[in-house]
């Protein structure tokens, strides 16, 4: 099976995790970062990763995730919060409805990440 994994991260933990699914994936997975707009025509399963933004997929990811037709996907997210809680289970499928319903989603995945630096500075000083 051809298999291919796009993410987009902001603190590295979504590549982080990309990058451990296409080790398992290997040899027969190629992995690329979102901004790379890749072609995931001849793939068999197409792998997204992406980091919670506002409760859903950030916007390059979601510009890919509804890009993609008549594929095997499986998707997975990386977030500051709880991946147990409400919200983390929201913004996972916030982010897995973005597909269209030509593809098929073959799993689903989410884990806590780091919290971006500059997001922090701003708690602190509310």
């Amino acid at each position: 099976m051809k298999s291919i994994v796009v993410y987009s991260s902001l603190t590295g933990n979504t590549k982080m995790v990309g990058e451990a699914i296409a080790e398992v994936l290997a040899p027969n997975c190629d992995i690329y970062k979102v901004e790379d707009n890749p072609d995931i025509t001849g793939y068999d399963l197409v792998v997204v990763g992406f980091w919670v933004d506002k409760g859903t997929a950030d916007a390059k990811a979601s510009k890919f995730l509804k890009s993609i037709r008549n594929s095997k996907v499986a998707v997975y997210a990386t977030l500051g919060a709880e991946p147990d809680s409400e919200h983390a289970k929201t913004s996972l499928q916030n982010g897995i409805d973005m597909l269209d319903s030509s593809n098929e989603v073959m799993g689903r995945f989410i884990c806590q990440g780091k919290i971006d630096p500059k997001l922090l500075e701003a708690m602190k000083k509310m």
